[in-house]
């Protein structure tokens, strides 16, 4: 006879055994689920404005509405856009590489009020002239001159004359 007795006596009821299988799936998930990620500090979470009208000419640049774009000369602003240097404390002129658009962003920071007035006036004529350019040229390109954008705060400035002028309006009023 064998008086060896089994480890287990008598097995487990039906009820049991569910719910150690249960707990043991349940052991097995709680390893496979991620450890919570803690919310971003608040200086993580905001992204950092531009601190210049460089930064935020570049900043336009990555939301790709923009095509290619090139300066336009310093000894050009004058005879230009009739805007001398010395209204200006901080300027950004670009145009599109490509002669046939009309695309083109100026960001500026008067030097004094009576600058900005001035200024102010210089870029209303440079959107009514690129207005007559691109009504003898493309009806496309003129569609874009008139949704362009003049913005004016203090002595800021931002003339933005593109398809997503409206999206870059909406970047450079939430980032100065």
């Amino acid at each position: 006879m064998n008086d060896h007795q089994s480890p287990c006596p008598h097995k487990a009821s039906p009820a049991l055994r569910t719910a150690l299988l249960c707990l043991a799936l349940l052991f097995l998930a709680s390893g496979c689920t991620p450890i919570p990620i803690p919310p971003a500090s608040e200086a993580q979470q905001a992204p950092q404005k531009p601190e210049n009208l460089e930064e935020m000419y570049r900043l336009m640049v990555g939301t790709g509405a923009l095509p290619e774009m090139l300066p336009v000369p310093d000894d050009l602003i004058f005879s230009s856009y009739g805007i001398s240097p010395q209204w200006l404390e901080e300027a950004v002129f670009m145009v599109a590489q490509d002669p046939m658009r009309t695309d083109e962003v100026i960001l500026l920071k008067a030097e004094n009020e009576t600058a900005a007035e001035q200024i102010r006036l210089r870029l209303n004529a440079r959107l009514a002239e690129k207005e007559t350019d691109a009504l003898n040229q493309d009806t496309a390109q003129y569609a874009i001159v008139l949704n362009a954008k003049l913005l004016q705060e203090g002595l800021d400035f931002a003339l933005l004359v593109s398809p997503e002028a409206e999206q870059l309006a909406q970047l450079y009023e939430e980032n100065r």
